[in-house]
């Protein structure tokens, strides 16, 4: 069963709340972009719901089962498989990538961009600390300067990291290009009566993608289902907000997987937020990464601070349990002791979940997929 690729195109302001408390009165909503891949799947999942015929509530009872998008308590064979930005020109789909967390953007003498690599080194004899990993993660720097954020990687320029190069700033894209934030103010309502409560004031900052007259900013996903419309609408984030997805032709990038075989390493990169067992890392808790035809061991790690997800579950009427993840553009250097293409591949394909690890719900949300790029 082929993976389907959709555009997705806001048709209104989003709002993707993040994991803070919100609904006081005076309270202040602060919107999460890019959102989690949970809001995308959970999305998708509704909609083919009922494009399908499926009664919601039926289902949410635990009456109904499909072989695709399975049952309330157990997904079926839907999974979301790719997640992120993307610019639609109306002839071809540009995605857009968070910037590993082995790139450093920093601005030069005259205010460009001056791009610089974090290398595994090494520890030196005499030096204690508390990395768990046999090299350290070092930015060799030729002269100090403060990092710059909020910048995406085109297309190009992600396929030039994958091949082992570092992007050339012409391929860094400021955020501010992609989106803007708007404050919206809100009134609470009374649950009863449906009607405003007094004293219940509060604002939500809402986003606003970047809509042109040659190109829009929007998102791209990839799922893993047995048929989806070649049009459908959605209620994404918060609120509800109307969105339109729309099947399309496209196809992820790729390493050279032939070469990261023969030479024994490679560097995995978090390309939605990872789920493990273990924390910060996919292998165990010596390091030891362990897949269908794959043994390696992790020697380096450039992992930034732990973000949480959590959520709502519809169904259940329940909040999700708060999970700790280690981000989007994690990056992890591995040697491999046990390795092929093809293993690499169907590694690709299957996620960084063990039989041991494998949460069935988070997986067909989306987390702990990766990409791999030469060393």
């Amino acid at each position: 069963m082929p993976d389907i690729a959709l555009f997705i195109r806001p048709l209104d302001v989003l709002s993707f709340r993040g994991n803070r408390i919100f609904g006081e009165a005076g309270s202040y909503g602060v919107s999460q972009m890019p959102p989690q891949p949970s809001v995308a799947a959970g999305a998708l999942r509704s909609a083919l719901m009922v494009s399908r015929g499926i009664d919601p509530h039926a289902f949410a009872e635990g009456r109904l089962e499909d072989p695709d998008l399975g049952h309330r308590d157990a997904p079926g064979r839907f999974r979301l498989t790719h997640w992120q930005l993307a610019r639609h020109d109306g002839l071809r789909i540009s995605p857009l990538y968070r910037p590993p967390s082995d790139l450093v953007a920093k601005r030069d003498d005259e205010g460009g961009l001056r791009i610089e690599r974090v290398r595994p080194r090494t520890r030196g004899a005499g030096i204690s600390c508390s990395g768990a990993t046999p090299d350290l993660a070092v930015l060799p720097e030729s002269s100090r300067g403060k990092p710059v954020s909020g910048y995406w990687l085109d297309e190009q320029g992600w396929s030039d990291y994958l091949a082992g190069q570092t992007p050339a700033p012409a391929h860094w894209i400021p955020g501010s290009e992609l989106w803007q934030t708007e404050i919206r103010t809100g009134v609470g309502l009374e649950p009863v009566r449906r009607c405003a409560d007094d004293g219940k004031l509060f604002t939500t900052q809402a986003i606003s993608l970047m809509r042109g007259n040659d190109s829009t900013i929007g998102f791209l996903a990839r799922v893993h289902t047995a048929d989806c419309p070649a049009r459908i609408t959605l209620r994404l984030g918060g609120d509800g907000h109307a969105a339109e997805a729309e099947t399309v032709e496209w196809q992820p990038a790729q390493g050279d997987l032939q070469a990261m075989a023969q030479a024994g390493h490679a560097r995995l990169i978090l390309t939605t937020p990872g789920l493990f067992t273990e924390g910060w890392t996919p292998g165990d808790g010596a390091g030891v990464i362990r897949a269908p035809g794959i043994r390696g061991r992790i020697t380096c790690a450039a992992v930034p601070r732990a973000e949480i997800i959590s959520g709502y579950d519809l169904a259940l009427r329940r909040p999700k349990s708060a999970r700790r993840v280690a981000p989007v553009g994690s990056v992890y250097w591995v040697a491999f002791d046990e390795v092929s293409p093809q293993a690499l591949a169907d590694w690709l394909d299957a996620g960084l979940w063990s039989t041991d690890s494998l949460d069935r719900h988070r997986r067909a949300e989306g987390y702990n997929r990766f990409t791999l790029a030469i060393v």
